[in-house]
């Protein structure tokens, strides 16, 4: 192999500048050593910001695969071509490249646009700002809350403290994960969770990834009523939300939506939403799955995670098929997503 081909197709109308593509590549036997030795190279030969991580070795010590970070921009319904070339990466240089800094009580991810501080205990995030602007203030309180059946609350920040991992860094992407339980004020704890932040080279946005993980003692069926990601903001009361549905109607198309009020979304087969215990009946569960979110009591936005009310134990919950909203127009004031 002296060249690879990489093949991307952008199919969506959006064109996207610094776009990170993570991909792993198979190299030849006996010819890579050293990530360093791998270049990626647009069709004409300029080479594109590109960061490699060891993956697996072969027994002779030659890298069999690499996992490639790597910057390219895509026009609306752009097929293009990257081409992996075995020579020495020249680092081709980004304007706004991303650096990580720990220390004993939190752990600072930015790159010159964004900086966003993780708390190793309290408060998830300590510290967003974008472009100059503070989004989350020190003094939030960024929470993960999980509610059982019978309304008790569990929450992130109760808990003594947090596992913060580095799961991959370099200058042009870098991942934390935020691991730990929900905790209840008397000390008994449901469900873990990992929450994963990435933030990439010359980008202003953070990707949010949040896992829940069943690790109860009972056995048969875990009940839970509802997952919040609570996140207070600096935004105005009267600030319009943009959010990004991923499937809208039945060509299941992504289209942003902005809107004014606070919503609820909920996963849903019943379309009735206020009879949805009275109306939904599926494998005789009773109100299976409900993204539910609630208003901080400051001025804020809460971020839904999926929620069960019956997941099975070690399994991701059912969830039925279509996907409804409704507006609370009481919670005016606060921002929720």
């Amino acid at each position: 192999m002296q060249r690879g081909e990489i093949r991307i197709h952008n199919e969506t109308i959006s064109s996207f500048d610094n776009y990170l593509v993570s991909r792993g590549i198979p190299l030849p036997p006996g010819r890579v050593t050293e990530p360093s030795q791998v270049s990626i190279v647009e069709a004409d030969g300029r080479a594109v910001p590109c960061e490699g991580r060891v993956l697996q070795r072969r027994p002779d010590g030659s890298i069999e695969w690499l996992l490639a970070d790597y910057l390219t921009s895509l026009a609306p319904d752009e097929k293009k071509s990257l081409f992996i070339e075995l020579k020495p990466n020249p680092r081709k240089p980004v304007e706004h490249a991303v650096e990580v800094v720990e220390s004993a009580d939190a752990v600072t991810v930015r790159n010159g646009i964004t900086e966003l501080v993780l708390g190793r205990a309290g408060s998830l995030i300590r510290r967003l700002v974008i472009d100059g602007k503070e989004v989350i203030a020190p003094d939030s309180l960024v929470d993960l809350e999980v509610v059982d059946p019978d309304g008790k609350v569990y929450r992130a920040s109760v808990s003594p403290g947090y596992e913060v991992t580095i799961e991959h860094a370099n200058r042009l992407r870098a991942t934390i994960k935020i691991s730990g339980k929900h905790q209840a004020r008397d000390g008994s704890t449901f469900l873990d969770f990992d929450l994963r932040f990435t933030l990439t080279a010359n980008r202003a946005d953070v990707k949010l990834m949040h896992t829940f993980t069943c690790r109860e003692a009972q056995t048969g069926i875990i009940e839970v009523k509802a997952m919040r990601l609570v996140v207070p903001t600096t935004m105005a009361p009267t600030a319009r939300k943009l959010v990004r549905q991923s499937h809208h109607g039945q060509g299941y198309f992504p289209r942003p939506v902005t809107i004014d009020e606070n919503i609820e979304v909920v996963a849903s087969s019943v379309n009735d939403i206020n009879h949805y215990p009275r109306d939904y009946k599926y494998a005789n569960w009773a109100c299976s799955l409900c993204a539910i979110t609630r208003a901080s009591a400051k001025t804020g936005c809460t971020i839904p995670s999926t929620s069960s009310r019956r997941a099975a134990r070690n399994s991701a919950p059912t969830i039925p098929p279509a996907v409804c909203a409704r507006f609370i127009p009481g919670w005016a004031g606060n921002s929720l997503i």
